[in-house]
């Protein structure tokens, strides 16, 4: 190994070297008997020392004495390995490593060095190291632990924020959302995540919001605004939303924070003025803002097969109604005044009871101070004459028929559902003996006439949240046969039915019904392709009608408007 090496030798080194650089790795061969054969010049890239210590005929002794006076061995960083650990030690260990059939490993050489070690002793008695440098892979996949880690913490801190807090992106797509925000709209984060402001909100609202989404984006400047919010259970949210660009402008994200300052606005709020002059909070500031409540996801929409195909809840269509009545109850009879509350808004109309006429007038000058109109004031005989007032007045006494009362309500101009209450022939504010009782009591309290098993179920899930009992037929055959049996307090028919026009079922009901005097509320549901005919309606007996897709308030405020309640000084009777 002294002598001068051969033309053979030479080129057969050259060769490695190359094969070497070209897989990027270091090699080391070694005899028998421990001397280096051959080493690659890419080995002093790895370990910084000197060239004689790699030069063919030098004992892996000497070789490896040299690494570990480096301090850049394998299984130590510089710091804390120079001197550190027993050098004859580490320099056994390793010869010993040497002399196995075959190994690998990977060690670490520094803070941000590490290579992969690759041993293989042939039948010669030849051993090869192959060093591979793999910091880069390291670091990378050590920097994408880090980055992991690091999300992970923010999202642990994002979720134990109170306030909602959403991200997007510059295409306005959610890329990021807290658990609050989350609980807001009654969605998990999988459903929201990648979607937009147009797939949550009303058209008009979610116009509004991309409008200052893209003002933030677009000029860096930060945005506020007041803002009334309903979450998911129908909880009123007053909130400052706040939006802020953040990141690079080339690839910016749009921050938005929901600021919850409802507990604040009811601190300060009170029906009289503060004793230091406190101004009270100015509600009107609060645009409206999304209403994330969906009655249909209240009954536990995921059974009615959202989420299968079967039904959509972006379909359901909240109701909207014109602004209520609003009448005064004027008695001193507490089971009166509780009866005619709740009567008054089965007949849609807002209705509060005060026990006196000195409470008339301190209620009347606060809804003059609120700026609140009262429409009616229903004042009981029995506490004298409430006195000349620009508001109608109406009179009544515990033996008042309800009809008598719902026409002094028309006449005095009060709003009410008149075109579809249904009244109980002999009801009056006294259900005393000489009240008629119903010639059948009801077997139930709803019959449905509907041929479409999914309809059937939300009927069927929407009623029992209700606490409504029900019975659910098929075809106008069977629900003529049902109510025969069961006379339910109200009947919902299906416009289109297999055996039956739903018209002239109502028809054959109306003629059974003759006999007996009364009639039972029907109701026709329909879609937008089944247009319901008010013209054929009104002939055959038809009290209303509901459109599809169902929701629990349709369904519930059809059936208060039509069952009849009894009302007197005993107490309310459904």
């Amino acid at each position: 190994m002294t002598g001068s090496a051969s033309p053979d030798a030479n080129i057969h080194r050259l060769v490695l070297d190359v094969a070497a650089e070209m897989f990027g790795s270091a090699l080391l061969v070694c005899d028998k008997s421990d001397a280096i054969v051959f080493a690659s010049r890419s080995l002093l890239q790895i370990f910084p020392i000197g060239g004689q210590f790699i030069q063919p005929g030098t004992r892996l002794r000497d070789f490896l004495g040299a690494v570990y006076d480096c301090g850049v061995r394998p299984g130590t960083v510089p710091e804390t390995s120079r001197r550190r650990a027993n050098r004859d030690e580490w320099i056994s260990r390793q010869i010993s490593i040497h002399w196995r059939e075959r190994h690998e490993m990977e060690e670490r050489i520094g803070r941000h060095r590490w290579i992969n070690i690759v041993l293989r002793r042939l039948t010669s008695g030849h051993g090869v190291f192959a060093f591979i440098d793999i910091s880069e892979q390291r670091n990378r996949e050590e920097k994408l632990q880090f980055d992991l880690e690091r999300v992970e913490m923010t999202e642990r801190i994002l979720d134990e924020l109170p306030n909602p807090l959403f991200v997007k992106d510059r295409n306005l797509h959610y890329v990021a959302v807290n658990k609050a925000f989350c609980q807001l709209q009654g969605m998990s984060a999988e459903q929201i995540l990648g979607r937009t402001a147009w797939d949550l909100l009303e058209p008009d609202l979610a116009e509004r919001y991309e409008r200052s989404d893209r003002q933030v984006l677009e000029t860096g400047e930060a945005f506020a605004l007041p803002e009334q919010a309903v979450t998911s259970d129908g909880e009123d949210l007053w909130v400052i939303t706040r939006k802020f660009r953040v990141g690079d402008p080339a690839q910016p994200m749009l921050v938005t924070c929901l600021n919850d300052v409802s507990e604040v606005l009811m601190a300060s709020e009170s029906p009289f003025p503060a004793a230091d002059g406190a101004p009270k909070p100015d509600y009107d500031a609060f645009l409206p803002g999304q209403n994330c409540y969906d009655p249909f996801r209240a009954i536990a929409v995921q059974d009615l097969g959202v989420g299968t195909g079967m039904i959509d809840p972006a379909g359901v269509t909240p109701i909207k109604t014109s602004p209520p009545s609003r009448v005064a109850i004027v008695t001193a009879e507490d089971s009166i005044g509780a009866a005619l509350v709740a009567q008054l808004s089965i007949w849609g109309v807002e209705a509060c009871r005060v026990g006196s006429l000195a409470e008339l007038d301190m209620l009347l000058d606060l809804a003059a101070g609120e700026g609140i109109a009262l429409d009616a004031i229903l004042a009981d005989t029995a506490l004298g004459a409430p006195g000349d007032r620009p508001i109608p007045l109406i009179g009544f006494d515990g033996h008042a028929d309800a009809h008598a009362l719902l026409a002094d309500l028309e006449r005095a101009g009060v709003a009410v559902f008149s075109d579809h209450v249904a009244l109980d022939s002999d009801a009056d504010l006294e259900s005393g003996d000489d009240a008629r009782e119903p010639v059948r009591e009801p077997g139930v309290d709803v019959l449905v006439v509907e041929d479409n098993q999914i309809n059937q179920f939300v009927f069927t899930q929407i009623l029992e949240a209700l606490g409504l009992s029900q019975r659910i037929v098929a075809t106008a055959r069977e629900g003529i046969d049902a109510w025969l049996e069961l006379r339910p307090r109200l009947v919902f028919v299906d416009i289109s039915l297999p055996d039956m026009d739903p018209y002239d079922m109502v028809g054959k009901i109306r003629t059974l019904e003759a006999a007996t005097g009364s009639q039972t509320p029907i109701v026709l549901v329909a879609n937008g392709i089944e247009a319901f005919d008010p013209q054929r309606a009104q002939p055959h007996g038809v009290h209303d009608h509901l459109m599809k897709p169902l929701s629990p308030d349709a369904v519930e405020i059809m059936y208060r408007r039509h069952v009849p309640v009894k009302v007197g000084r005993e107490g309310a009777q459904p």
